[in-house]
């Protein structure tokens, strides 16, 4: 690929989104729909595939690719492609590391929050900036959302890493399983000989008188 060849060339089909992500304390009034997300990040590339499962089971299906436009995971240019069952069932025999997460939309006082409920209790909120590329101050966090900690540009709040973290680790680093059965205990000490070798047979006799 030529160097000189514009980022906004090669990002042209992609959203920008700008988020900045919270830790929050509990899920705020105001939810309007609620999904659950199967996140499955493909391993060696920025390609993830997510297949998302609406309150009323209809499933969406779709393969993301995602750039980061800074070394921040704070402003990402997002391409997305929907899927069909035979795409979904093909890409998914890719090695991958899987996140599960139900998200809660909540429609509040003009704002649009995503809180996103992992297994383990932890609640990540997330609101899109949009527009904004930093020129002007974010808006201040709405008092309704109990932020416990700002982790917009903790590495260890994004998706890849919280996948990695729930599932163990890499599915190419992932333990090899025990074998079926154990090992055969070793067959036991060769038997003794059956007896002892004879003794020698008696001396010979002496000599005749002379």
């Amino acid at each position: 690929m030529r160097e000189d060849v514009e980022v906004t060339d090669l990002l042209k089909y992609a959203h920008v989104e700008r988020e900045r992500r919270f830790l929050v304390s509990a899920i705020p009034e105001g939810v309007v729909a609620t999904h659950r997300i199967e996140d499955h990040y493909v391993e060696g590339s920025r390609l993830r595939l997510r297949e998302v499962t609406g309150a009323d089971g209809a499933v969406v299906r779709k393969l993301g690719h995602k750039v980061r436009l800074s070394a921040s995971p704070a402003e990402i240019a997002s391409t997305s492609i929907y899927l069909d069952d035979e795409e979904w069932r093909l890409l998914r025999q890719l090695p991958s590391t899987t996140l599960t997460k139900t998200r809660h939309i909540v429609e509040r006082h003009g704002w649009v929050v995503a809180v996103d409920e992992f297994p383990d209790g932890t609640l990540l909120a997330e609101i899109d900036d949009g527009d904004n590329d930093g020129d002007h101050p974010a808006a201040p966090v709405p008092d309704w959302l109990d932020v416990v900690e700002d982790v917009s540009r903790d590495e260890a709040w994004t998706g890849w890493a919280l996948a990695r973290r729930q599932d163990g680790g890499p599915a190419s680093e992932s333990a090899t399983p025990p074998p079926a059965t154990a090992a055969p205990p070793p067959a036991t000490a060769a038997p003794p000989p059956a007896t002892a070798a004879p003794p020698p047979a008696s001396a010979a006799p002496p000599p005749a008188s002379a």
